[in-house]
């Protein structure tokens, strides 16, 4: 007698096994299908950037807000970035002169992107 009720303990747990194991499953399934993750909207801008120093280029432009900072290099006065949107940047040049021998930078002013856009021009000078 002793092993059936040995045998009926281990179908009682096998079958408890199962049972959270279709639950965990039932609920990845309902995760996946109908949870949507807000997605945080990314934008580009583009445009020139430009020092007013005698002397001087710009070598990048960076974006700063309260996620964090992104950088672009200046090529031949020109940039383009990917930031995430609805946000308030303060931007930032760094520059060097012409003989490289000083380097600095200077406060471009603050960027805040239009909502619902996607592509957008921003010349900075400094």
């Amino acid at each position: 007698m002793p092993k059936k009720k040995e045998h009926h303990a281990l179908d009682t747990l096998a079958a408890l096994v199962i049972v959270v194991l279709i639950a965990v499953l039932v609920y990845v399934a309902y995760q996946a299908l109908f949870s949507h993750p807000t997605q945080e909207q990314i934008i580009i801008v583009a445009g020139a950037v430009n020092t007013i120093g005698l002397g001087t280029t710009p070598t990048t432009i960076s974006f700063t807000s309260d996620t964090g900072a992104y950088y672009s290099t200046v090529a031949y006065g020109k940039y383009a970035i990917s930031l995430p949107g609805h946000k308030v940047y303060n931007v930032t040049i760094s520059w060097k002169s012409i003989a490289g021998l000083t380097t600095g930078t200077c406060h471009a002013g603050n960027f805040s992107p239009p909502a619902n856009s996607t592509l957008l021009p921003y010349n900075a000078t400094c």
